[in-house]
């Protein structure tokens, strides 16, 4: 089966380049990888949001920290440079308001990644 390592759709784009260079053409990691990105991204952008409304900067900045990993090996357009900018925006306690729209684009950009890689999944799984 044919993997398709650039996923587009409603104006996002999630890039898995960096994942194929991981671990090659192997369906099953890829598969691995994308169940733990789809099942641990939704709870860590609703931590986010809590974190920055209790303005508990340790745990956002945490947050932002561990998102950066997974937005280095599944790229979805700008999100990996929004968690950077989080991060250094609550280590440096510089310009918090722009927080919540970083995190708001996260959510929504996710989103549509998130069908985008749940579609590729599911191709995954009928050819297999």
């Amino acid at each position: 089966m044919e993997l398709d390592f650039m996923l587009s759709g409603n104006g996002t784009t999630v890039d898995l380049n960096v994942l194929q260079d991981l671990v090659g053409d192997d369906i099953k990691a890829i598969q691995t990888v994308f169940e733990l990105f789809l099942s641990t991204m939704p709870p860590a952008i609703k931590d986010m949001k809590r974190y920055y409304e209790q303005k508990d900067w340790e745990n956002l900045f945490k947050a932002a920290h561990t998102m950066k990993s997974s937005f280095s090996v599944i790229k979805v357009d700008s999100l990996y440079e929004a968690v950077v900018d989080i991060e250094s925006k609550v280590e440096n306690r510089v310009d918090l308001d722009s927080i919540l729209p970083l995190i708001d684009l996260i959510e929504q950009k996710y989103a549509i990644a998130e069908d985008l890689l749940k579609n590729e999944l599911q191709r995954y799984r009928l050819n297999s």
